[in-house]
């Protein structure tokens, strides 16, 4: 297949696995259905559902059922040159049966979709390798939201520098460790009480590596019920007390949470800088 003519979108067939026979011509009529990508391209002010008429927001998922996923991209009108800026990407619900173990995002620079990735059994490694920022704006908190994905273990924002908006990762009982790097800020306009780093129920969660990074003054953080090591706690310790700002007024009160499920309590100097924060008028609950 190739570019439908005067079409937007470009149809990409799926490759089927060595010695494969179908039972039928539905399986195989199937199988064709659901392993063939749409590539979208369109300019800002068009939408695109695969679903009813709804508006952008996180879209429920669908019964499971062969062939159901969910992908919504939405290019939103706006007064404001946002560069042709696609407002939702959501990859939810994916058959089993598609063998996808990986889904990468190859957009390079600066990002400012919202990102939305659940329900995908199978999958195992979500990943940014290329996306450098993410400024986002108003119409959503989140710039990116991964939760119950059953059998994700890593979970990759190789060259992200700066995140203006919410992350969101809940619910991944296999997920072990989150790479950031090459971040060194985490902040932007005021999300008033939302969480930038909501980062939670992950049980298997032992390890988050958030590189160099300095939160803005205004940044509330979760990193509840997870299982991270004393390493990791004591380095997002570190990470908070580096703004020596962060949780004074007028943002004063702000909360870092590392509490709950089998969290290690902070070591040494991670003692020290919680008592530090504290000081700086800041919650900061840990085990």
């Amino acid at each position: 297949m190739s570019n439908l003519p005067n079409s937007i979108i470009r149809l990409v067939p799926p490759s089927l696995r060595g010695g494969y026979c179908p039972d039928s011509w539905q399986e195989f009529a199937n199988e064709l259905v659901c392993g063939t990508q749409a590539q979208h391209s369109a300019s800002r002010g068009t939408t695109f559902y695969n679903f009813g008429n709804q508006s952008p927001y996180p879209p429920a998922v669908p019964t499971p059922a062969p062939c159901t996923y969910d992908l919504l991209i939405d290019v939103e009108p706006s007064a404001t040159d946002f560069s042709n800026k696609i407002g939702w990407v959501s990859v939810n619900a994916l058959e089993p049966a598609s063998g996808i173990t990986e889904i990468s995002f190859g957009a390079s620079g600066n990002l400012e979709e919202s990102y939305s990735i659940a329900f995908n059994p199978g999958v195992t490694k979500v990943s940014w390798p290329n996306a450098t920022s993410h400024n986002g704006d108003s119409t959503s908190s989140n710039s990116f939201s991964i939760q119950q994905m059953p059998d994700l273990v890593e979970l990759h924002f190789d060259l992200l520098q700066t995140l203006a908006r919410r992350i969101r990762v809940w619910s991944n009982p296999s997920l072990s460790s989150i790479s950031m790097p090459s971040l060194v800020f985490v902040g932007g306009t005021p999300l008033l009480d939302y969480l930038y780093f909501d980062i939670k129920n992950n049980g298997s969660l032992t390890d988050i590596d958030l590189g160099s990074f300095t939160p803005d003054d205004s940044v509330n953080a979760d990193f509840s019920n997870n299982a991270l090591n004393a390493a990791t706690v004591n380095h997002i310790l570190a990470r908070f007390v580096a703004n020596a700002s962060w949780s004074v007024f007028p943002w004063d009160n702000r909360t870092l949470n590392l509490s709950g499920g089998t969290n290690a309590a902070p070591t040494g100097q991670g003692l020290i800088d919680k008592a530090t924060l504290i000081a700086r008028s800041a919650t900061v609950l840990t085990n």
